[in-house]
């Protein structure tokens, strides 16, 4: 696979098309249209994977490459976007196919070409930095891809890595996903980090206030790992606890007894004392006879 070659094709695509995208950003996005093809894509990659995956960019704090890997597996490298047919973003990103794939190329690529140089993509010698995200898995992908023979193909100028994904794939989303772990592989496949409630779509004006009994969803370790952060600090409680005790207070949410998240989440923690009393006093009964038996007698 030649990134430069693919680059350039793509960048070309995204000048071609740039006042549609303009258009996009100040109607769809509400954000003033960027000035470079580079930067464009960046953009149209980041908002469309935020309004597919329901993430208001704005308010929640999450890594744009994790957002942007998410929605590129959870539509299977932008091949099928059944899941986002109600949003806004479907009709562009079925209509304008093409132009959507050279927005996240074109930032994949970028972000390929700021590791500082195919040679650092290799730790012969020294131990790889560890850093959260797919960008680490890349670099461990291509040490593997090409260990035995990095120094002969570089010595014959040959790029061992373009080469081998060109002749085995023509699609550069295919080939990035084979061969840099890019929208799928460990920590980003779909249901690589189990299940979750994603609590807040419960709530009116969300997708799954109609639902009368909640679903758990699929999400990849990468993507989860992002989203536990996130909950945990605006809560204030353990991510595992709020999912159980979401399914407890199911029926008072979908009734409508809580008027946001908040209200929920101090239900919760009401919830959680006296269940963590009945553990106590459970326990207390158990290993204290005596005072089981002064409690027989209302003592």
């Amino acid at each position: 696979m030649d990134i430069k070659n693919e680059k350039e094709k793509n960048l070309t695509t995204i000048k071609n098309n740039f006042k549609q995208l303009q258009v996009l950003c100040s109607k769809v996005f509400h954000t003033a249209p960027q000035s470079s093809e580079v930067l464009m894509a960046r953009e149209v990659a980041k908002y469309i994977s935020c309004i597919g995956l329901n993430i208001n960019p704005a308010m929640v704090d999450i890594n744009t490459d994790t957002v942007i890997n998410e929605f590129f597996q959870q539509t299977k490298l932008l091949t099928d976007f059944t899941k986002i047919k109600t949003l806004s973003i479907y009709s562009f990103c079925t209509s304008n196919n093409q132009t959507l794939k050279a927005c996240f190329y074109v930032y994949f690529i970028k972000r390929i070409e700021s590791l500082k140089s195919y040679d650092s993509l290799f730790y012969f010698d020294e131990v790889a930095p560890k850093k959260v995200g797919f960008f680490a898995k890349l670099k461990a992908g291509f040490k593997n891809l090409a260990a035995s023979k990095y120094e002969d193909a570089k010595s014959k100028g040959v790029d061992l890595l373009a080469e081998k994904g060109g002749k085995a794939l023509e699609d550069f989303g295919t080939w990035l996903a084979n061969e840099t772990g890019i929208g799928k592989g460990e920590g980003n496949a779909a249901n690589s980090g189990g299940q979750i409630y994603w609590v807040y779509k419960y709530f009116p004006n969300q997708p799954y206030a109609y639902r009368t009994t909640p679903i758990k969803e699929n999400i990849s370790a990468n993507y989860k790992k992002e989203w536990v952060k996130i909950i945990e600090n605006e809560s204030g409680l353990n991510f595992d606890m709020i999912q159980y005790y979401f399914e407890k207070l199911f029926p008072k949410i979908h009734a409508g007894y809580f008027k946001n998240q908040e209200e929920m989440y101090s239900e919760m923690k009401k919830m959680i004392a006296e269940d963590q009393t009945k553990a106590l006093n459970k326990i207390t009964q158990k290993t204290n006879p005596v005072k089981s038996l002064l409690n027989i007698f209302g003592l």
